[in-house]
């Protein structure tokens, strides 16, 4: 894992020239590891090892209790496009929010930040390779075609792994990450250029499920590091880029969260 530290913004745009085409993450802390919000959710509690059999119980619950405030839901087998769902409408999942675009995972690096904070590049053919592995299919047809098979081998993983509360019950059988998108986006997926990096191995973080894979790409991974005297001057940049909350979260939620950094931007 390659480590890049940024410290002045004009050092932005030959990183962005550099990675044209990686999924990122912002983290607000450079310090934390990469991990879904049902690891989180559940780290330090007596469910903390049972996080698939968790994971069973919140989609069936979810699965049976949706349809009464939504009108339009997903084929019951598509469990990517259910746990996007469910992620969007505050469940947690082991979905990880990544973006393609290098500049909205700034936002949320330094949206948040009072130290130093990370975006985190991996590149899409390291997770490609991974599939590859884990499928033994081999990488047939074009990219959009690399993409569906992605997500529909992690729609038979899951599909395998969450059929029974009992086969939910014991460890995954593989570590991996994968890329998965659900068929249809919601606004603010769309808006935010958005997907979805999933772990197979739920005791795992993210970095942790990828360390028995080797890749053909050059540094598949790569943690930026932003200094903490950027965070004002960068959310003044981002914003001048029309990258704010209001903006990424459309509503007042997204209105509200702006007026703070509006604030820092006149100050800075």
């Amino acid at each position: 894992m390659e480590e890049v530290i940024i410290d002045q913004w004009a050092q932005i745009a030959e990183l962005e020239i550099e990675f044209p085409s990686e999924y990122f993450r912002g983290q607000a802390d450079a310090n934390w590891p990469i991990s879904s919000s049902l690891q989180r959710s559940m780290k330090g509690s007596d469910f903390e090892t049972e996080l698939s059999n968790i994971e069973y119980w919140l989609l069936r619950r979810f699965k049976r209790g949706a349809g009464r405030y939504l009108e339009s839901l997903p084929e019951d087998d598509d469990v990517v496009s259910w746990l996007s769902l469910m992620q969007h409408h505050g469940t947690p999942t082991r979905l990880i929010d990544f973006t393609r675009s290098f500049y909205v995972a700034m936002y949320f690096a330094l949206s948040g930040a009072s130290s130093d904070s990370a975006v985190w590049a991996i590149d899409p053919f390291f997770l490609f390779d991974v599939v590859d592995t884990l499928s033994g299919e081999g990488r047939v047809g074009l990219r959009d075609e690399w993409d569906d098979s992605s997500t529909r081998f992690g729609n038979r993983f899951l599909g395998s792994l969450l059929k029974t509360a009992s086969s939910a019950s014991g460890p995954a059988d593989a570590s991996g990450v994968i890329a998965v998108e659900p068929c249809q986006f919601h606004n603010r997926l769309s808006i935010q250029q958005g997907i979805f990096l999933m772990p197979l191995d739920l005791q795992l973080d993210l970095i942790g499920n990828l360390l028995n894979y080797e890749s053909s790409c050059e540094n598949p991974i790569r943690k930026i590091i932003i200094k903490e005297n950027l965070i004002e001057t960068g959310l003044a940049h981002l914003r001048a880029m029309n990258i704010t909350a209001e903006t990424l979260f459309p509503g007042i939620d997204g209105f509200a969260k702006s007026l703070v950094h509006q604030h820092l931007c006149r100050n800075s």
